[in-house]
């Protein structure tokens, strides 16, 4: 069975590197804009020194990534006898977009999206709450390493100066986690 999973190409996660610097680009001054007290803007800032790219002040930097909105939710999956909940879905979006020194608009507002279940015991409500805030906590981190996939993409790419025609739109990600 190993070797026929190991040969079908599936990989576990594992831990790989964040931000620009991992993917091999190279490496530009990023300034962060948006709501600084935002659970996300702190997870970029995070990823960015990891990788050695801290954030810059605005007039240091070559491109700007905008935070322009995070929302984490939960909402009720299934109900089961006696209208008790069963199983809760675990939801997060996070806007942003991308401009160069100048303002001009590199990467059009985006939206990313990530959502998880999870089982609800109500024996264990204190649980939920924590293990809830854990799957939320590290639905940001995978947004973040996205979005400093696609600065790194973009960084690769030399910046053009009209976007593809693939990145043309809102753009979005969506991608459901396996509980």
């Amino acid at each position: 069975m190993v070797l026929s999973v190991a040969g079908c190409g599936y990989h576990l996660r594992g831990s790989v590197p964040a931000g620009p610097a991992a993917a091999g680009s190279t490496v530009r001054a990023i300034h962060l804009s948006g709501d600084r007290s935002s659970p996300l803007f702190g997870a970029l800032q995070q990823l960015l020194a990891e990788a050695g790219t801290p954030p810059v002040p605005r007039e240091q930097a070559a491109l700007e990534l905008r935070i322009l909105g995070e929302r984490a939710e939960r909402q009720v999956l299934s109900v089961g006898d006696m209208a008790r909940v069963q199983e809760y879905r675990l939801n997060y979006d996070a806007r942003f977009e991308v401009r160069d020194r100048t303002g001009r608009l590199l990467l059009p507002p985006q939206t990313l999206h990530r959502e998880r279940d999870i089982r609800f015991d109500e024996t264990a409500v204190n649980a939920l709450v924590a293990e809830s805030e854990q799957l939320f906590q590290d639905m940001r981190r995978a947004v973040a390493r996205e979005i400093l996939r696609r600065l790194a993409a973009l960084q690769d790419e030399g910046t053009p100066n009209t976007e593809p025609e693939s990145r043309k739109g809102t753009g979005s990600g969506t991608q459901r986690e396996a509980p």
